[in-house]
């Protein structure tokens, strides 16, 4: 399938149109967006399919090494399909985390316990485009147990 087809169907087709393969396409496909945006390749792990409802994935960026402050990150992205085009739009987010050396990284006013959320958004050609939405304080402390990268 091409991007364009992909496109088209992560912004117009029903819910009910879409099966699990196809969603599963979908998903790997953001996530080579997501690599092409943040200028890594990645590796796509933890295929999660909810029928009828979203898909997501954890995504690694591929260690790079090229020097000590080359920064390493994983996420989660998440795409959630409307039951209904007329009322809702597709929704494509990410939640990434982002470490140094083995150690994670964020905003100092956040005491590095910061996440980054992105967003994929229709484009005006015909692809869409990540974009960076906002870093947030992990209030809830759903990542707390991320202090180091799941690769160490």
């Amino acid at each position: 399938m091409n991007e364009r087809e992909i496109e088209t169907r992560i912004w117009s087709e029903s819910l009910t149109s879409q099966s699990d393969t196809t969603i599963r396409e979908s998903v790997l496909y953001l996530a080579k967006k997501l690599g092409e945006y943040l200028g890594r390749e990645v590796d796509v792990r933890e295929i999660n399919i909810d029928a009828g409802d979203s898909g997501s994935c954890s995504v690694y960026a591929k260690r790079n090494r090229c020097s000590p402050l080359t920064i390493d990150w994983y996420c989660t992205i998440v795409v959630r399909l409307p039951e209904d085009f007329e009322e809702q739009r597709t929704q494509v987010f990410a939640t990434l985390l982002a470490f140094i050396d083995g150690k994670r990284i964020g905003l100092q006013g956040h005491a590095g316990q910061s996440v980054l959320h992105l967003q994929y958004r229709p484009g005006d050609t015909q692809s869409g485009e990540w974009e960076i939405s906002q870093w947030s304080k992990d209030d809830y402390g759903e990542w707390e147990s991320s202090e180091t990268p799941p690769w160490s």
